[in-house]
């Protein structure tokens, strides 16, 4: 994707990246890695191996499991696939290789062509900090971190981000 965009976009051309973040999605990382493992050796189809896996998943909900149990957001992530049509789990986490970035690997990966950050798109649902965390996000030593800082505190899953070719100066923006 980065030889891509290396290739077709033009100096001073925009490219707008979206991402699922670590910071969201770690926790559910070892799941996915389960999910694909039970859906590869199973032996009958596709549909029904996801059956399996989210079948098995559920129980070990309901079992306590301790990793589970421990990550409430895991749990919730289990319950919202039970009710979710496989053809979407396929697409979703089967398809692709599920690998949530940060916004610092993003970044480190677009700057040899290059690009760099011009900003992140705020959703409309965005939580609103308290002033002592903001200031603690305010407060980081440069850009990057900041956003790492941000997404720590609103535990963002999601990232949009618009990156420049050439150096974004101030004013630009």
């Amino acid at each position: 994707m980065v030889a891509t965009v290396g290739s077709a976009l033009r100096p001073g051309g925009l490219v707008c990246v979206s991402y699922r973040t670590t910071v969201g999605w770690g926790s559910i990382v070892p799941m996915v890695t389960f999910l694909r493992h039970v859906v590869r050796r199973h032996a009958g189809d596709r549909v029904d191996g996801i059956a399996r896996a989210v079948d098995l998943m559920r129980r070990m909900v309901e079992c306590d499991a301790a990793y589970v149990a421990d990550r409430p957001e895991v749990a919730a992530w289990v319950s919202d696939v039970s009710v979710t049509d496989p053809r979407l789990i396929a697409a979703a986490y089967l398809g692709a290789d599920f690998r949530p970035l940060s916004h610092a690997q993003v970044v480190r990966e677009l700057a040899p062509i290059g690009c760099s950050f011009v900003g992140r798109v705020a959703s409309a649902d965005e939580p609103v900090l308290s002033s002592e965390l903001r200031a603690i996000v305010d407060g980081a030593a440069n850009r990057t971190i900041r956003e790492a800082y941000d997404d720590l505190a609103t535990r963002r899953a999601h990232r949009v981000d618009v990156f420049r070719l050439g150096t974004v100066t101030p004013g630009m923006v």
